[in-house]
């Protein structure tokens, strides 16, 4: 009933239909865990890249530094444009989602230490520029019950955390499963390359789902933005 009523409420004040509850709900938990499953899966990628490219521990390090100092540079940013734009979040969360795919992509196919680097950089980038948007969203519609969608959010992206590097070191090592009826399946090794290139093509076809289901997840764009208030504010 709660919600039913906050339902009503923004049906009186917005004009244009916009995306519902649920479906908003759903798309932005459920990318998420996707997201952090990917994204989460290169801290065990560092030890193969380590041996290929002959990497010191420092350099390793620096990889790991790379991204939580974008992640965190980013976030600061984003959280402000997207207060501004808040009437684009639905693009937001879908370019999001692409150029985290397009960073890992790159990294994929980096022909060197620094161009790793480069990429990664974008990747975090994307990583960070989810977060804004989509905790905004969810407080902002459900606010009677904003922890605990903010917490489902959250809880997502855990689950992703714990899957995505077992998946990665299975990937990376090869597995063998023995059926019940005396079959057996293998799956060789995979490069690290394969691993991290091999997630873009889902990240993009996430990209647009979330595009199409939340193209007008916040209604009407809203009038004039004075920069200069925000910025005193």
């Amino acid at each position: 009933m709660v919600e039913a009523a906050e339902t009503a409420d923004r049906a009186i004040s917005d004009p244009r239909p916009r995306t519902n509850d649920k479906t908003m709900a759903v798309t932005l938990i459920a990318a998420h865990g996707l997201e952090h499953l990917y994204a989460h899966s290169f801290p065990v990628l560092v030890t193969a890249i380590y041996g290929d490219l002959g990497l010191v521990p420092l350099q390793a390090g620096v990889l790991s530094a790379v991204r939580q100092l974008t992640a965190g540079v980013t976030s600061i940013g984003s959280g402000f444009f997207v207060d501004i734009f808040r009437h684009r979040s639905g693009q937001v969360l879908a370019f999001s989602m692409a150029t985290i795919g397009l960073g890992y992509f790159l990294v994929s196919i980096a022909p060197s230490y620094l161009f790793i680097l480069f990429a990664l950089f974008i990747a975090s980038a994307g990583s960070a520029l989810w977060h804004p948007p989509a905790l905004g969203l969810l407080s902002e519609r459900f606010p009677r019950r904003r922890g605990w969608y903010i917490s489902l959010h959250r809880s997502t992206g855990n689950i992703g955390d714990l899957i995505g590097p077992l998946v990665a070191g299975l990937l990376l090592g090869g597995f063998s499963l023995h059926w019940i009826l005396g079959g057996v399946w293998t799956v060789d090794p995979l490069s690290w390359r394969w691993i991290m290139g091999g997630g873009t093509p889902m990240l993009i076809v996430l990209s647009i789902i979330v595009l199409i289901l939340l193209w007008n997840v916040t209604g009407d764009r809203p009038g004039p933005v004075n920069l200069r208030n925000k910025l005193g504010t």
